[in-house]
């Protein structure tokens, strides 16, 4: 999705041999990346991701989480909404929250 723009990447992720593969194939693609090996559910460690983003490339502009969430419902996706978290959930209905986008 972001290929055309030849983006500036990090790759964070608790695995680091799957990460740096991700690294790789990012790298034969000609754009630049490096990763930063991290837990998701910690945030120390998502403050440090977000350091060395900043460090290395002057800003954040763009995040793209591919976290995987097991056993979300409804009422999660409300209860994270007011911390910024929009969860797209497989279900029956739309979740809507004030982060929704609603038509």
């Amino acid at each position: 999705m972001f290929a055309n723009e030849r983006p500036k990447v990090v790759v964070s992720d608790i695995d680091e041999k799957d990460g740096k593969e991700v690294v790789n194939q990012i790298k034969n693609n000609g754009d630049e990346v490096f990763f930063f090996n991290t837990d998701a559910s910690n945030p120390e460690e998502q403050e440090a991701l977000v350091k060395a983003t900043t460090e290395k490339y002057g800003a954040l502009n763009i995040t793209f989480n591919n976290h995987g969430v097991i056993g979300i419902t409804k009422s999660d996706a409300l209860k994270y909404s007011n911390k910024n978290v929009r969860i797209n959930a497989v279900g029956p209905e739309d979740i809507n929250t004030p982060y929704s986008i609603s038509g």
